[in-house]
């Protein structure tokens, strides 16, 4: 009996043994809305605590439950503080129609769920020091912090929410966090935007559109890093970005003719290049006139979208068994199987004997 009960314990092991499986959220476990909004590491850490709560929209890919919710975030200035709970709200949708209606925004609550279960990720840190901005007051600060997290909500079968492919809803995230003076939690931006920006609200829920902050909060021309100095840095920044070595410029502008960086247009004539870096270095080293800005793209109109990085999904993904698993399985069933016909030879043999 021993025998059999070693063996099954093996067989237990090599069928249902499993290696410790992250919570957090891959590309690999599908999703259930237009598609993911991954965070986009050089953005900005937008306050989402109270009083301040923010919402994103999104469109249902295929009908059914959204049984997890995924999203990222980060702390003021990096000084992280705890979470009570995550209020956590889904709207219909009210479409944008001008002049009426400006933006679109969330309309009727649909599902609410105060949420003190939650899973955070070990930090993630970027290529680089993320921004902080705050809707309400409009205050930015950069090189703020350089660590994040993904936030991962694994709802009850009770509170899963219902939605209809095609349709488009709202999700509101807000993080209630002791001694909100001292600690701020804001929710990650993404360069995966889709349909409306982002909008925010006091908990009048008089919504506002949230537009990515321009700069310093106007930008700097010359600023090339986004630090809001005009340094040796932006220089080297600008340098790598034309050889192609580096990350763009930190400020964009999106039109119809693409994208242009305003800050990193230092000699004003809209157009960024080699003579850019010529004009920073007479600049800096020999005092030479200051950058100025294309006047296409004054510091005070350069705000562009901001959306924010989450993803809705039916649950945790089917496992199911690869090639080489199947072969272990069958190898553990074969084993049983031997292991049981032995055990049973053995009894009839000790039968006879006693008789």
């Amino acid at each position: 009996m021993k025998s059999i009960v070693l063996i099954l314990t093996v067989v237990s092991a090599i069928v249902f043994g499993a290696e410790n499986v992250s919570a957090d959220w891959i590309i690999d476990d599908g999703h259930k809305m237009h598609y993911p909004q991954m965070p986009y590491e050089q953005g900005w850490i937008v306050k989402s605590s109270l009083p301040v709560f923010l919402a994103e929209d999104w469109q249902c890919s295929d009908s059914g439950w959204v049984k997890d919710l995924h999203f990222w975030g980060g702390w003021k200035n990096g000084i992280e503080g705890s979470i009570t709970h995550f209020l956590i709200t889904i709207y219909a949708d009210i479409p944008a129609s001008p002049p009426d209606v400006l933006f679109s925004k969330p309309g009727t609550e649909l599902w609410s769920r105060s949420i003190t279960d939650f899973e955070v990720s070990y930090p993630i840190i970027g290529p680089g020091s993320h921004y902080w901005y705050d809707p309400s007051t409009g205050m930015t600060s950069f090189d703020d912090s350089l660590i994040y997290y993904q936030y991962n909500v694994f709802l009850d079968s009770l509170d899963w929410f219902w939605q209809e492919e095609g349709t488009i809803y709202w999700l509101s995230i807000t993080a209630l966090v002791p001694n909100p003076e001292t600690y701020e939690w804001g929710w990650f931006s993404t360069s995966d935007n889709w349909n409306d920006d982002a909008v925010w609200t006091y908990p009048d829920f008089i919504w506002y559109h949230i537009h990515e902050p321009p700069g310093c909060p106007a930008f700097v021309a010359g600023d090339v890093d986004g630090n809001c100095v005009v340094d040796s840095n932006d220089v080297t920044h600008l340098q790598d970005y034309i050889m192609q070595t580096g990350l763009p410029p930190r400020l964009a502008v999106i039109d119809t003719a693409g994208i242009f960086y305003p800050a990193a247009d230092a000699n004003g004539n809209c157009v960024i290049g080699a003579t850019d870096v010529t004009y920073l270095i007479m600049y800096l080293d020999y005092g030479g006139p200051a950058p100025v800005y294309c006047p296409m793209y004054p510091p005070g109109g350069t705000g562009t979208s901001l959306d924010l990085a989450f993803v809705v999904t039916s649950g945790p993904p089917e496992v199911i068994p690869t090639l080489n698993e199947w072969g272990m399985l069958i190898l553990a069933l074969l084993l049983l199987a031997a292991a049981t016909i032995a055990m049973i030879r053995r009894k009839k043999v000790v039968s006879r004997v006693n008789s």
